[in-house]
């Protein structure tokens, strides 16, 4: 299987044509300073058939049980869904359902067939296809976008704590030093008949850079210093300088981050 990357204390870089679109891919996981496994998971894949590239990170959930094999099962899977599919015969959203539903699948297979009782995972991902961007994710791994000065999370954090403030019943600040800031709503388990990820469907935009990352990367590293570090530096710089700051603010989780440019042609 192609198109996937799990490996500790390496970045890579890579161009990414999708027809007229091209992109700048930097990207890096890590164990950090503090764990001892790495149990997130990152991939990409180009589909020539569709004109299509998929991009993602999945931060597995470790205190659940045996999250580093939850997050490549699922990596793993919805890039081979993804390679395999020559024709989407559905409306995108229905389209991106049915991929998290899969990866869903995929997990209560391997806990049925391995005998494993508890283990889960998160899934961000971000597809270029033609004309359009898509997003989606389960969980707390986050996309953000970028223009030249500002900095967007486009994906929605699937935790009690955001639950909270959504309801006000918690302020930012509390939020920050919650103690089950960590406590997922929702997560890929292979516990679910059906599962529906947080979806933002967008024009493409040539100048918006896209940031996929766990939240060994954001709970690390503040997001004003993130986005300064996006708009002044190339995609690759960025990594580095990114995990760096990582590294110097303790790095207590696993660190795993995709920086995704547009080209021009």
């Amino acid at each position: 299987m192609s198109g996937f990357i799990h490996r500790n204390k390496e970045n890579q870089v890579k161009l990414f044509v999708v027809g007229a679109m091209r992109f700048h891919l930097a990207e890096k996981t890590d164990t950090g300073s503090v764990r001892k496994r790495n149990e997130d998971f990152l991939g990409k894949h180009r589909n020539k058939k569709l004109n299509a590239c998929l991009f993602c990170v999945a931060d597995g959930m470790g205190g659940y049980g045996l999250g580093d094999v939850a997050s490549r099962v699922v990596v793993k899977g919805i890039l081979d869904d993804f390679a395999g599919t020559t024709k989407i015969d559905r409306p995108i959203r229905e389209w991106v359902i049915y991929l998290f539903n899969r990866a869903e699948d995929r997990l209560r297979s391997y806990r049925q067939e391995n005998n494993i009782n508890r283990f889960g995972t998160t899934l961000s991902t971000v597809f270029f296809m033609k004309d359009i961007t898509v997003c989606a994710n389960v969980g707390d791994t986050r996309i953000y976008s970028l223009d030249a000065s500002s900095m967007i999370q486009e994906s929605h954090d699937h935790t009690l704590v955001n639950q909270m403030l959504q309801a006000g019943q918690i302020t930012v600040e509390e939020a920050h030093a919650h103690p089950n800031r960590h406590m997922l709503t929702l997560a890929l388990t292979g516990e679910r008949e059906t599962i529906e990820p947080y979806i933002s469907i967008w024009p493409f935009d040539p100048v918006r850079t896209y940031l996929i990352a766990s939240d060994g990367l954001y709970n690390m590293v503040e997001e004003p210093l993130i986005t300064r570090t996006l708009t002044q530096n190339s995609p690759d710089e960025a990594v580095d300088q990114l995990f760096g700051y990582a590294l110097e603010n303790g790095a207590t989780d696993n660190v795993t981050f995709q920086i995704i440019k547009p080209l021009g042609e």
